[in-house]
């Protein structure tokens, strides 16, 4: 039962953040993963739920609400990084078997712990240099998204 959509104006947001509140949304989104759009996306649908649950539930005050749209959109994220983590090291152990079956290596011959050390090298030589490229992504759209655009 849709209530009525829920309108948040990202570009006043980002404007009040204090310099240091955004090269600390910065880190964190990059050293989660998330580019900026994702992030947005899932505060939005946070706020939603909890706007609908307001909606359905009387006596909520706005302490409640925006407590219960912090506790979504933790949830939300928490979750979603956690997806696309697994999704990740999935691809990579992928992309290792494919390797090694490129190789001509028999599958029987293809032990579980290449795999994890493959997956565990991708992702340590090449962690930071994707954190620094996604946190530069990121504060990019964080300034574009100031001046109104999304």
């Amino acid at each position: 039962m849709p209530l009525g959509c829920l309108y948040l104006r990202w570009d006043i947001f980002f404007r009040r953040l204090t310099p240091e509140a955004q090269q600390e949304l910065e880190i964190s989104l990059s050293d989660s993963g998330l580019l900026l759009g994702e992030y947005m996306e899932l505060v939005e649908r946070a706020y939603q739920q909890a706007y609908e649950m307001q909606g359905l539930s009387a006596g909520w005050n706005r302490m409640d609400f925006d407590a219960t749209a912090q506790k979504f959109a933790a949830d939300l994220l928490a979750s979603y990084v956690w997806r696309k983590r697994l999704f990740s090291m999935i691809s990579v152990g992928e992309q290792a078997l494919t390797r090694a079956n490129l190789s001509g290596v028999l599958p029987s011959k293809i032990r579980a712990a290449d795999l994890s050390r493959a997956a565990r090298y991708f992702k340590s030589s090449r962690s930071r240099r994707q954190r620094f490229r996604l946190r530069e992504r990121v504060h990019a759209q964080i300034e574009e998204a100031k001046r109104g655009r999304k």
